[in-house]
């Protein structure tokens, strides 16, 4: 009871010095002060001052926070230094005068001996009616002491002024007009909940209504994980006129506390913002220790984290689009914006939608950009574009080099990039484009009927095909057009490492000079480096029909190839195949046996020899690309098949 202590009195904390440092460690100062703070406003002051005092070389020795508050009385403090946690506000919701608590675990004041060696706190308060003063020290090399005594009443009123001195670093920091911006993020919500309270640092009133550019709010939302659900009661989304890189996400158990922060993490180029979200299960978190973690955390925190970027990510895009639109609008009317049509395509959307927020920002914080003429702007723009489809990773370089852009834009400019995959998805979108343009190409070749009947497989067909050996398995991709066995000879053996020593045309079993028409070949990666495997392909005219007279040609060669002297005693796998439009029944009835892969006409010794229709080519090709086309909503027109045939109609079409 209060009659208890004396004019002096030292308290020893349960607690042990080195579980305190582990506990309750924050080497952030704008932390430490945020503390002192909270501890003011949860003793219902209206008004606090913090200062600091700066020595001449700039650098800061005390720092005070003062407040007109109800004090702690000496009960209180008794309570409060003995122990860390059990708060006497782990029984309370609000204050008082009503206010909603921050504190519930009596760490706050103890967060100082990371940044000072000693905290003093001289408080007035009312005791049944009558002012009492009392002076508290800690030393942050004794925490488990505390000195409380009580000292004249100076005044009639109530209040609290805590002092930390000793500092350990320079804290330059605090001298900056950066800190009240971190200080007004941090107090928004309650400065705007409680309109009656002033918060001043240095004088200077942190008033974050008139930095204030607009405000969203995402409702109630649950998550669930591993069988236990988390409700976030609201996130209440901040944008701030003022430019700064102060982009986080604030945690709180009711609206306008806060307990903790993470770096956002959301793509939102060009806007300043806050988001604060709540749940009581914060509260529960921060007790903790687990919010400051990011995600080095429980499961279902880092889900929920995930979903409250989820949503903010939902809201950036449509503030992104709404930003974006007018002025892409006007630039659309000048005639100076590269894009003329909407887009026809998953690929083609990201493209555009990322290229109009770059193109914001860029009018926003470029002055080059926007001090030029439109002609000049539509030679930017257009330069831009050029990057964004032939080379997306040279965008942050173009940005500088040429638009001057800040170094902090283009920083978030790379991780829009890295956030929304653009780099992957044009890439990927023009390699299945290309790839899909090329199998229509092939079926218009292959199964037309007029164009069919006067394609040759020499000059023609292969010409087609040699650029784009994928069709016949991802792992071929060389060509060798129109080679002699002679020739193949010599190039399988180059890549084994080997030289042939005679220069003699190679024979068939027959004695014949023996040629293939095209011929793809790739070692497949092995663990072991003599380990080889090649591919060879007979391609037939569409018209030809492939019957036993191909089929023995082709095992003709296979037998040929294998059997030479240069292959004897190596570790080689081949496979052939003879690619045709359509094939007979002794084919069919070859390649369909029970005992080998469907396709198969021959295995052994390491030769595998296919017979395929360009059919079954084609539909292995397009089950391969069908995923990821359907994803990107990639399709081809007929007008734009009809251009490639004309773009390879010298090498394809009928020669006259």
């Amino acid at each position: 009871m209060l009659d208890t202590i004396g004019d002096n009195e030292t308290l020893s904390l349960a607690a042990k010095q080195d579980f305190v440092k582990k506990t309750v460690n924050s080497s952030n100062p704008v932390k430490v002060i945020s503390e002192l703070i909270w501890n003011s406003l949860d003793a219902d002051a209206s008004n606090v001052f913090v200062t600091t005092k700066v020595n001449e070389l700039g650098g800061v020795d005390e720092i005070t926070v003062k407040d007109d508050g109800t004090g702690i009385n000496t009960q209180q403090a008794v309570e409060a230094f003995q122990k860390v946690g059990g708060s006497w506000k782990a029984q309370k919701q609000t204050t008082v005068g009503k206010r909603a608590l921050h504190g519930k675990e009596g760490k706050g004041r103890l967060h100082f001996h990371s940044i000072a060696g000693f905290a003093n706190w001289e408080s007035v308060s009312m005791v049944d009616g009558t002012l009492e003063a009392i002076a508290i020290e800690i030393k942050s090399l004794n925490l488990e002491k505390t000195e409380i005594t009580k000292i004249p009443v100076k005044g009639d009123k109530t209040g609290t002024i805590a002092k930390l001195s000793a500092l350990s670093l320079v804290f330059d920091e605090l001298d900056h007009p950066e800190i009240i911006t971190q200080l007004s993020h941090i107090f928004a919500p309650y400065l705007i909940r409680y309109s009656g309270v002033q918060i001043h640092f240095n004088g200077v009133k942190l008033n974050p209504n008139i930095d204030i550019e607009n405000r969203r709010l995402i409702p109630e939302f649950k998550v669930t994980s591993n069988g236990k659900t988390i409700v976030v009661n609201k996130v209440d989304l901040v944008i701030w006129k003022r430019s700064n890189d102060e982009r986080k996400i604030y945690y709180g158990s009711r609206p306008g506390v806060i307990l903790d922060s993470q770096p956002a993490n959301v793509t939102a180029p060009g806007i300043s913002f806050s988001a604060y979200a709540y749940s009581d299960y914060f509260n529960e978190a921060h007790e903790k220790g687990l919010l400051g973690l990011g995600d080095l955390n429980e499961p279902i925190l880092i889900e929920t984290f995930e979903k409250i970027r989820e949503r903010l990510n939902n809201v950036f895009r449509e503030i992104q689009a709404n930003l974006n639109s007018g002025l892409i609008e006007e630039y659309k009317k000048k005639g100076i914006y590269p894009y003329k049509q909407d887009p026809q395509n998953a690929a083609e959307k990201a493209e555009q939608e990322v290229f109009a927020v770059t193109t914001r920002v860029a009018s926003t914080y470029s002055k080059t950009f926007r001090e030029a003429h439109d002609s000049q702007k539509e030679m930017m723009l257009s330069l831009l574009k050029q990057a964004f489809i032939s080379n997306p990773d040279s965008l942050t370089t173009i940005l500088s080099a040429v638009f001057g852009l800040p170094k902090n834009k283009q920083d978030d400019f790379a991780d829009l990039l890295e956030k929304t995959e653009l780099v992957n998805i044009v890439e990927t979108a023009q390699f299945i484009y290309e790839r899909i343009t090329i199998i229509e190409v092939l079926k218009k070749v292959v199964f037309d009927k007029d164009l069919r009947k006067h394609v040759k497989e020499r000059g023609q067909l292969d010409t087609l095909i040699q650029n784009n050996t994928w069709l016949f398995g991802e792992n071929f991709h060389i060509t060798l057009h129109e080679a002699g066995l002679t020739r193949i000879m010599n190039r399988v053996c180059s890549d084994m490492g080997k030289k042939r020593k005679g220069r003699k045309p190679v024979k068939t079993i027959k004695g014949k000079s023996a040629r293939v028409d095209t011929f793809l070949g790739r070692s497949v990666p092995h663990p072991d480096a003599e380990k080889k495997e090649f591919l060879v392909i007979e391609l037939k005219a569409p018209k030809i029909k492939l019957t036993k007279k191909e089929a023995d040609q082709i095992e003709n060669y296979a037998l040929t190839l294998s059997k030479q002297h240069d292959f004897k005693g190596t570790n080689t796998d081949w496979n052939f195949y003879l690619i045709g439009t359509e094939y007979d029944d002794y084919v069919r009835d070859k390649i369909t046996e029970d005992n080998r892969p469907q396709g198969v006409f021959y295995i052994k010794n390491g030769v595998t020899i296919w017979i395929k229709t360009w059919a079954e080519i084609i539909r292995a090709c397009e089950g391969r690309l069908a995923f990821i086309q359907m994803k990107l909503n990639l399709t081809i027109s007929d007008e734009e098949i009809k251009s490639r045939i004309d773009e390879l109609t010298a090498k394809i079409a009928p020669r006259s």
